[in-house]
């Protein structure tokens, strides 16, 4: 799910340290502990840029010495490829890892220069480069590249220093899915083509399979194994990992098991109105964030049993508050959460809105149960905020602020759904579609074309 986690180090901190101070361990030796791994975290990002362009200058002073020994770019080409096995024989790397780091950095310098100076200067590692220089390379439009590394740095859009590994995909993901919808829908048509199951052996007699297909499909799977082995009950011995592998194996190989008392799945798309009518390839995505192409958005409206709940939002793509009496939120305010938050709001958690509990910032009764003091917590993430050294705020919908036990405060905000910023301008066509799948206890269709103004 798209969000940023801003830190505010200066609330506990007075800034990078290179060594723990003994006065500093005598006032406060948590945070001082803190400073320094996060300092040493800097440099050695730092250094590892400062390492592939001193690999670049070693083989750029080799292929100048080929050129002037032999007199020909080709000697100095053979020059430049020894001068990368002695650094690989160096550094106990192969080859093909020194030419890799070599072209990351290349790459980087040349078309993603904001990412290469965060990286330069210690802000960033080779790790989160390379997830946004693969990003550059699914791109076709120089231009949108440009924007990619503009927006990536920024802190309030990519925030890029900010996001874990695992954030940082999806963000990009999503920012491929979004910048060029009709590329993205191709390589999804080209990428299904290549669907497969691949199997290997484990240690101690295990082994793996491994599934690749559509993300829709596979959070379909996901989501019927984990119903499914939760009906099996309490009383079940097994963990529920063990219970999902029990299923999964049990039902693919034909054998008697468990059956739940129903046989679909609730699967969550987030789907623009727009591209249900075809107007569009603006993509979709589900709860966690993961893009869902126009067309199969388009395929998945016309399937049996297939409802929309409504969920308008301001012309910046923030949800309209949504609220209740009592303290446990309705069906529709649980979803809108959810579809907000996407994973846990606590900073780094990928464990899916889905899995959380919708916790109140302020507690029921003193806090009311609506759109403004919900957020999805994991269960380890909403024990934490009960401590007596953790404190938790919410200022504005979906941005919630963790004060934890060393002072420090983090800021994890998440993302509007996607918007154009313009006017809704939506035919009358795209009320005739979204008529029959809307529930009968929901707002009427009268009051949703108010709330559009058509």
């Amino acid at each position: 799910m798209d969000r940023h986690v801003e830190h505010r180090p200066a609330e506990a901190a007075a800034g990078m340290r290179s060594r723990v101070s003994e006065d500093d361990l005598a006032l406060d030796p948590g945070a001082a502990v803190l400073d320094r791994i996060k300092a040493i975290e800097a440099e050695r990002c730092r250094l590892e840029a400062e390492q592939i362009q001193l690999m670049d200058r070693f083989v750029a002073l080799a292929r100048a010495d080929g050129d002037k020994a032999i007199a020909g770019r080709q000697a100095g080409e053979w020059c430049a490829g020894v001068a990368k096995d002695e650094i690989a024989a160096e550094l106990s790397w192969s080859r093909h890892r020194v030419s890799k780091q070599m072209g990351l950095a290349r790459r980087c310098r040349s078309e993603l220069p904001q990412v290469w100076e965060l990286w330069r200067i210690g802000a960033l590692d080779g790790w989160r480069v390379q997830i946004v220089v693969d990003t550059s390379r699914r791109l076709s439009q120089p231009r949108n590249v440009a924007a990619l590394d503009e927006a990536v740095t920024d802190p309030r859009r990519g925030n890029v220093t900010a996001r874990t590994v695992s954030e940082l995909r999806q963000w990009c993901n999503r920012f491929v899915s979004r910048t060029e919808p009709e590329e993205f829908e191709k390589r999804h048509r080209a990428a299904m083509k290549d669907r497969r199951v691949e199997t290997w052996q484990q240690e101690d007699g295990m082994g793996g399979l491994f599934l690749i297909t559509s993300g829709v499909n596979v959070a379909a799977i996901d989501a019927l194994l984990t119903r499914r082995a939760r009906e099996l009950g309490a009383d079940d011995p097994r963990t529920l990992d063990q219970r999902r592998a029990d299923l999964f194996m049990d039902r693919l190989l034909g054998r008697n098991h468990a059956e739940g008392s129903t046989v679909g799945v609730d699967l969550t798309v987030v789907v623009p109105a727009s591209a249900l009518l075809g107007l569009d390839d603006a993509p979709g995505r589900l709860v966690d964030g993961t893009p869902v192409p126009a067309g199969l958005l388009r395929s998945l409206a016309g399937e049996p049993g297939t409802l929309f709940h409504r969920l308008v939002t301001d012309s910046m793509g923030n949800v309209l508050d949504v609220a209740r009496l009592g303290r446990f939120p309705d069906p529709l305010l649980r979803l809108a959460v959810q579809v907000r938050d996407g994973t846990c709001m606590f900073p780094g958690c990928q464990v899916s809105a889905e899995r959380c509990d919708e916790d109140h910032t302020v507690p029921h009764p003193r806090g009311p149960t609506c759109w403004c003091n919900l957020a999805c917590l994991c269960r380890r993430h909403h024990r934490l905020k009960q401590q007596p050294d953790v404190t938790l705020r919410q200022p504005h919908p979906g941005v919630l602020e963790w004060k934890l036990p060393t002072g420090r405060t983090y800021v994890v905000t998440s993302d509007p759904i996607e918007s154009d910023g313009g006017p809704l301008e939506f035919p009358q066509d795209l009320l005739d579609v979204l008529d029959p799948w809307i529930e009968p206890d929901e707002p009427s269709i009268e009051e949703l074309r108010q709330a559009l103004g058509v």
